[in-house]
């Protein structure tokens, strides 16, 4: 707000674009959530991306180069602020690491009957730098095509290749973490109601391979094999079921409250195969997380 020193207001220094989109938000924000799926949309028209590191969760950056249409490379450094599934996300964005010239960020996704409007918020340090990135950089038309590209990522992505669901978990994230990253805590509740397991290797680490059966209440065994694609501390596990079924599993995990929100995002490889995987798959995920949530109340 202006005060008597004439300061100028937050409207003067921002740009503001709003988009709705004919997807489910949490579809919408999934497509923020990974450096594959922004590459393919973020930026304006004709505009390609190619990243160098990724990290998301609070604290994490990705760090990126824009290809404008002419060939100039524009280099970016983004560090999120805030991650907020699937309402919000905060950041600020440069072209460095302390970059002096950086805004702010914010994107936030609210439900509009069955579609999700998305409002994109850049806030500048002065309204002088606002304008001049607006007439030099074209912002305002580029944050309009930015939205316009997702809006046709978004559909793309429609029908679904995934399972979803998510929990808020009476733990920290770092116990949360511990309980995966602990191969005779993790052998304790994976897997659905009455199941246990037997790992012959597990290493947990990116590019780790994590071997064991499963043995149902019956008395059958089925031997899996993963890999760990992706281990972010306290935050994010990727890891992909590399024999049959094939699928992604995407764990993240948000602080919110001094409890955590666990997203669980399990995707197959065509959206047919997980519809017919969906029956199976949901009770089985529920009961998974039942069983995790039990462990952590158990040894708090």
């Amino acid at each position: 707000m202006r005060t008597d020193g004439g300061a100028e207001q937050e409207e003067d220094r921002e740009i503001v674009t709003t988009r709705v989109i004919d997807a489910p938000r949490e579809l919408v924000f999934r497509a923020w959530t990974e450096a594959r799926r922004l590459e393919r949309w973020f930026g304006p028209r004709g505009f390609t991306t190619t990243t160098r590191a990724f990290e998301f969760r609070p604290g994490g950056v990705w760090d990126f180069d824009m290809h404008g249409p002419d060939g100039t490379v524009y280099p970016n450094h983004v560090e999120w602020r805030e991650i907020a599934p699937p309402e919000r996300i905060a950041y600020r964005q440069g072209g460095r690491a302390g970059d002096p010239d950086a805004f702010e960020g914010t994107v936030t996704f609210a439900e509009r009957a069955g579609g999700t409007e998305i409002t994109l918020r850049t806030l500048f340090a002065t309204r002088a730098r606002r304008d001049h990135v607006a007439e030099r950089f074209h912002a305002v038309e580029g944050a309009r095509e930015t939205l316009e590209r997702l809006d046709a990522h978004v559909g793309e992505l429609r029908p679904d290749a995934a399972v979803r669901t998510g929990r808020v978990l009476a733990a920290s994230p770092r116990e949360v973490f511990a309980a995966f990253e602990q191969p005779e805590r993790l052998a304790r509740w994976w897997g659905p109601a009455g199941f246990t397991n037997t790992f012959e290797r597990f290493e947990f680490r990116p590019g780790g391979r994590w071997v064991f059966t499963m043995h149902a209440p019956n008395g059958a065994g089925y031997p899996n094999e993963s890999v760990f694609r992706e281990i972010v501390p306290d935050a994010r596990i990727v890891i992909e079921h590399v024999v049959k079924p094939w699928y992604r599993l995407v764990v993240t995990l948000t602080p919110r409250d001094g409890r955590t929100h666990l997203a669980w995002e399990q995707e197959f490889e065509s959206p047919e195969f997980a519809e017919r995987m969906r029956p199976l798959s949901e009770p089985a995920n529920e009961q998974n997380l039942d069983r995790l949530e039990a462990l952590l109340a158990d040894e708090g």
